[in-house]
């Protein structure tokens, strides 16, 4: 259940923060600066997120860090953030100061995450189709759960 809230922390912040930062950059028109500057929040954002996860590492609680890193890693983090945009509109709406385009809710046509930042560092723009996205999503539950029905080490 911690590791739930501890997930839970990390997409809400990313589509309050995360999602702010694009509407108002999108408020106008997206541009290569707006791309740009999105994805410098993009990198903040995962060392927000490794720090998290190594600070779980170094106190001991591994299944946390551990459970947070594959949820990551396994593009769970990115299917949540579409899911719990919708119910956090109106906030990032009105952080922002603009209105939010309802158009981009879930499901998009791809997602780029993680693979994505790194491919537009090198001028490109791939984006994982959902079916590929899903699929590692159910590869990580299915780690998580394989670690939860491990016995803690004495």
């Amino acid at each position: 259940m911690r590791l739930l809230a501890w997930f839970m922390g990390l997409v809400a912040f990313d589509v309050i923060i995360g999602g702010g930062i694009s509407a108002a950059l999108s408020a106008d028109g997206w541009t290569r600066f707006d791309q740009n500057a999105n994805d410098v929040y993009q990198a903040g954002f995962a060392m927000i997120y490794m720090a998290t996860v190594v600070r779980l590492l170094v106190a001991k609680q591994e299944k946390i860090g551990l459970g947070l890193m594959t949820l990551g890693l396994t593009y769970c983090e990115d299917v949540a953030f579409y899911l719990m945009k919708p119910l956090l509109n109106w906030l990032v709406s009105w952080l922002a100061r603009v209105p939010v385009n309802f158009e981009w809710l879930f499901p998009p046509s791809g997602i780029g995450g993680w693979l994505g930042w790194f491919d537009r560092l090198l001028g490109s723009n791939y984006k994982l189709p959902l079916l590929v996205v899903f699929a590692l999503n159910i590869f990580g539950i299915v780690i998580l759960w394989a670690m939860q029905e491990t016995k803690p080490e004495e």
